[in-house]
């Protein structure tokens, strides 16, 4: 009847006279969509016409004493004559599910997939993911079979989304052969091709100069010249006057900041709130301000909680985007910036830099976790 509730048929919302209609519908609406089907979906979607008022568990009551349906279990049906002979778990449909689809598939895609077979609980999906010997995460938030190794890589450097979250990701900023690392493609060869192909249809990118190279800069265009000085000065261990800054600036940025002066970089700083000024003139961030937007608390015991759970080093890049899949809005967020968050936790420990992306992330173990000779 119910959750851990039991009855009897007298206690039933619908009658006799509606199961053999019910049942009817029911298998022609397998017979339509050649798939086991659960009572689950079919009263959330209401795919077939139901008796007012009952329930998935009424349903599969009812569907039960049809011979031509068969009960997988779960409140889960097919045809008998599919010849099912039991239900299969989930943990071996999933890698079935990307078997199939033959390219790197997102959590909802794969959830979207699986109930097409059976009732699945999105939560156990996620931790079937997480620690299938088959399965392994490729990153922004895609997964796919572990012995496809590096051969599906070219998939994300089509998605010119997610070429643009990984330029926007790193402190600007960043030159053409580094995506190339953070896909593992070569730096040329056809999947770089796509790669620039992405860049340069991207009116979200920057290009300097605008012909491909290992050495072309990338820049996304919400980066303002107010973002870039503070990525310089994050860098420093002491305020720098503005034709500092500027040196620095130029040497970094190129053509992306060629025309600015030293004039607009200190009318720049003078107004902007991230940036204090001492009494010699010198510039310096504000550490309060600089990071403000952010709950830096909240993102701490985050970031700290998925270490534990994963019992594993994760770069900053790692730990921004499995934030970000738990609800963090971290669109302004660079990995630098995560790192300077993660370095005033007491949970975390910093063990180096990772050779699996640009500028050589910054990587974190929860401190449980280390052995202390890192």
């Amino acid at each position: 009847m119910g959750p851990r509730s039991f009855g009897l048929r007298q206690h039933f919302v619908s009658t006799p006279t509606d199961w053999p209609a019910l049942r009817e519908r029911f298998v022609q609406l397998l017979r339509k969509e050649n798939r086991p089907i659960s009572t689950i979906e079919v009263c959330d979607k209401q795919s077939i016409a139901l008796p007012s008022g009952v329930n998935s568990y009424e349903v599969a009551e009812v569907l039960r004493e049809d011979a031509l349906l068969i009960d997988l279990g779960r409140r889960l049906f097919g045809l008998a004559k599919w010849g099912i002979e039991e239900r299969e778990h989930i943990k071996d449909l999933v890698p079935k599910v990307l078997a199939q689809a033959d390219r790197p598939v997102t959590v909802s895609e794969i959830y979207a997939r699986l109930t097409k077979f059976r009732s699945a609980a999105p939560t156990g999906l996620s931790n079937i993911l997480r620690d299938h010997p088959k399965i392994v995460r490729l990153g922004f938030q895609h997964y796919g079979l572990r012995s496809w190794g590096d051969s599906r890589n070219d998939f994300f450097v089509t998605k010119r989304s997610i070429v643009e979250r990984v330029v926007r990701r790193v402190d600007p900023p960043i030159k053409f052969a580094e995506p190339c690392k953070v896909f593992r493609i070569p730096a040329k060869g056809r999947a770089a091709d796509l790669l620039w192909k992405s860049c340069a249809g991207s009116k979200w990118l920057r290009r300097a100069p605008d012909r491909r190279g290992e050495n072309t800069l990338l820049m996304h265009k919400a980066v303002s010249l107010e973002q870039a000085l503070a990525s310089i000065a994050r860098t420093f261990a002491r305020p720098a006057r503005a034709y500092e800054l500027e040196w620095e600036l130029r040497p970094k940025f190129g053509e992306l900041f060629e025309n600015v002066r030293p004039q607009r970089i200190e009318k720049r700083l003078d107004k902007s709130p991230r940036f204090l000024r001492n009494a010699d003139g010198a510039f310096f961030l504000d550490a309060d301000l600089d990071l403000g937007e952010f709950d830096v608390s909240a993102i701490r015991a985050a970031a700290a909680k998925l270490m534990r759970e994963e019992r594993e080093i994760l770069s900053s890049d790692d730990l921004l985007e499995r934030l970000e899949s738990q609800g963090f809005d971290l669109e302004e967020m660079t990995q630098g910036m995560l790192a300077s968050i993660l370095r005033g936790s007491q949970e975390l420990e910093e063990v180096g830099a990772s050779d699996s992306g640009p500028n050589e992330q910054d990587s974190f173990e929860s401190a449980k976790n280390s052995s202390g000779d890192v």
